[in-house]
């Protein structure tokens, strides 16, 4: 999990990607376009169009459900 603060481009998806990812590896995401910068990097891009209660308990998201409930909690 990063904490730290990006902007939503390319470029910066793909700055993060080629120094904290290593194929192969998962990378699921809510679908936002900047995403699609992991391409060719042999890391699978897993996309999930959220919106609404039902994309919260999607099994793909529970890590991150946990994490946030910790954090909060903390």
């Amino acid at each position: 999990m990063c904490l730290s603060r990006r902007p939503f481009t390319k470029t910066s998806i793909q700055e993060f990607a080629e120094r904290s990812l290593a194929a192969p590896a998962t990378l699921v995401t809510d679908g936002l376009g900047c995403f699609t910068a992991v391409r060719g990097m042999g890391i699978l891009h897993e996309q999930h169009i959220t919106g609404g209660a039902a994309s919260a308990k999607h099994p793909s998201f529970q890590a991150v459900n946990t994490a946030l409930g910790n954090l909060k909690t903390s």
